[in-house]
């Protein structure tokens, strides 16, 4: 924040101040004189728009720049101030637009249905100079820190890049712009190659600095203010580029790679170079009314994966026709994150990418490592019937106090075993074998007995078992201490205690009902909306750095069964009645050092 301004990131990657002066203030008088006085008192603070009537406020209010406040009448013909008011409460599009009534109507009646109907504040006539000023300032400066805080629900905390839930809400938009314009829409895919192999031979410290220089490098290739760069997750990022097709996006791709290569990072453990490197998936389609917004994603990431499978650092193009030319078996499933097992398999399918990774410096166990993050499996069928008890297995491990990198890990392998299952069902395998184990992979002690020593707080720690997975104990007593982080709080906000109360007290209206949400929906067993009002009490959660309670909803939101998320709920529960009292101290604790 500078100077009551703040930093808000833009769609190529750099930063703009938002300030008072970027906001609109639609003034609304029959009055000629009203609305001159008006201006005048607040013309060298914002952009003033006028309008003589309600009609012409609804008209400016519904346009393509609307105001972020109007100062409206009440008394005006044939529309008046109170209709005006109504309507604009009514409207998805214009609902969010402050309203302050200036009226000469002074009885507490009438304030009071102005304030029902939605208004902001209510300021009598005669105008006092002073007044006005105030609390239109108070009113925009609310404004400015809603904006500011709903711009930092969309930034990825590590990068700085927007984050996977900026890029959804964007693409969907462009989308049905694209449809209505003609124009085509490009996204590029972006995977940092061998970055589990940075990571555990470098250290996870020098893997946050890859990401953070290459999101920078990445961005910086963008030169349109409509360009979008996302974290898409992990080590993978997105670019939208609107009104581009496929030579415009190819152009911005090699500009990317060539960014990322520039940065001149050590990678000597990637069979494509001895610094990082990138692969892009390259896709533009005009939008039309056959397909959804996701078909765009889909060709990138098949784009993304032949750019992986042959050679990595390098953008490989798909289009339209591009795909139909191409077999089903040729590419691989539409996204990672969907169906974990389907993209390992068309992994190990490469041999040529194989034969890559073990004839470099990168043994043939980092080559593992890395196809078991992606759910990868022995080709053996007579495994398969295993994968039933095994996903039993995995849902009990969500119970535990896991690493984020951990959680990731046991999603990957929760989504392959989950697909197993399905395709034992599609295929007529049958589940009656008992086939041989391989003890590399599977627990020396049996399933049941490890569910058992699981429910029981005993966590098997034997070579080869899923004990190796979980984190030590005193792993797990430093993430019980972590229930509310004020200091970090702080630190993300600025050190602003306003917008610290103001993230609290929001916190306290909203994490409730969420929790109420959440166990309405496992009640209901529906899934889907478990997993939403999960996700949001998530947010909410990190908005005040209440890592324990954030944690258990993103177990939750991660959950594949209501039973499992069930299991958590409890725990969910008594989080929250932990951590309330605590934030409304900490409430106390502002009040009390104001």
């Amino acid at each position: 924040m500078v100077d009551g301004d703040f930093v808000i990131c833009s769609g190529a990657g750099s930063n703009s101040i938002v300030s008072r002066q970027d906001y609109r203030i639609l003034i609304v008088d029959d009055e000629p004189a009203n609305i001159y006085l008006l201006s005048r008192m607040l013309g060298d603070s914002y952009r003033i728009v006028e309008a003589r009537g309600g009609e012409e406020a609804l008209a400016i209010a519904r346009g393509p720049d609307k105001p972020a406040l109007i100062l409206l009448d009440v008394m005006m013909p044939e529309v008046d101030g109170f209709e005006v008011c109504r309507r604009l409460k009514a409207d998805d599009e214009t609902k969010d637009i402050i309203v302050i009534f200036v009226t000469a109507i002074g009885d507490s009646a009438a304030e009071e249905v102005g304030l029902n109907l939605g208004a902001a504040d209510y300021i009598t006539k005669p105008i006092s100079l002073p007044i006005v000023r105030a609390r239109v300032r108070n009113q925009i400066n609310m404004r400015l820190k809603a904006d500011m805080l709903e711009a930092m629900s969309y930034i990825d905390g590590l990068t700085h890049v927007y984050n996977r839930r900026k890029f959804d809400t964007l693409l969907h938009k462009e989308w049905q712009r694209a449809r209505h314009s003609g124009k085509p829409l490009g996204l590029i895919m972006i995977d940092f190659d061998h970055f589990k192999a940075l990571n555990d031979h470098y250290g996870h410290g020098a893997g946050d600095i890859c990401l953070q220089q290459g999101a920078a490098a990445l961005g910086g290739a963008l030169k349109r203010q409509s360009d979008l760069l996302a974290r898409y997750g992990g080590e993978e990022f997105v670019a939208l580029l609107p009104e581009t097709d496929l030579e415009g996006a190819r152009l911005t791709a090699e500009a990317m790679r060539a960014a990322v290569k520039a940065l001149g990072l050590e990678h000597k453990y990637s069979s494509a170079a001895g610094h990082v490197t990138v692969s892009l998936g390259v896709a533009a389609v005009n939008a039309d009314g056959e397909h959804a917004a996701t078909y765009l994603l889909e060709l990138a990431d098949r784009a993304l994966n032949r750019a992986k499978a042959s050679g990595r650092d390098r953008a490989v193009l798909m289009d339209e026709a591009m795909d139909a030319e191409l077999n089903a078996g040729d590419i691989a499933a539409p996204r990672r994150s969907d169906d974990a097992l389907a993209r390992a398999e068309a992994r190990a399918e490469s041999v040529g990418e194989a034969q890559d990774l073990v004839s470099t410096d990168v043994g043939a166990s980092d080559y593992v490592s890395e196809r078991r993050r992606y759910g990868a499996t022995s080709g053996d069928r007579k495994f398969l019937p295993q994968a039933e008890a095994v996903l039993h297995a995995l849902n009990a491990l969500y119970l535990l106090p896991l690493s984020a990198e951990l959680h990731a890990e046991l999603d990957s392998l929760h989504y392959a075993a989950s697909d197993l299952l399905s395709r034992l069902d599609v295929e007529g395998v049958g589940m009656q074998e008992e086939p041989e184990i391989p003890a590399a992979f599977v627990p020396e002690t049996a399933v049941p007995q490890t569910l058992e020593a699981i429910s029981q707080g005993q966590f098997p720690g034997q070579a080869g078992t899923f004990g190796d997975l979980l984190p030590t104990q005193a792993q797990a007593d430093s993430a019980n201490a972590e229930c509310f982080d004020v200091a970090e709080m702080m630190r993300r906000l600025g050190q602003d205690q306003e917008i610290a109360e103001l993230t609290i007290q929001q916190f306290l209206a909203d994490a409730p009902v969420r929790v109420a949400e959440i166990r309405a929906a496992r009640d209901a067993e529906q899934l889907d909306q478990l997993h939403f009002k999960a996700h949001s009490l998530k947010g909410l959660s990190g908005a005040v750095s209440a890592l324990r309670l954030q944690a258990l909803a993103g177990k939750i939101e991660k959950s594949a069964t209501i039973l499992t998320a069930a299991a958590l709920m409890e725990d969910l529960e008594q989080e929250y009645a932990q951590l309330e009292p605590l934030l409304r101290a900490q409430l106390d604790s502002f009040s009390g050092s104001g």
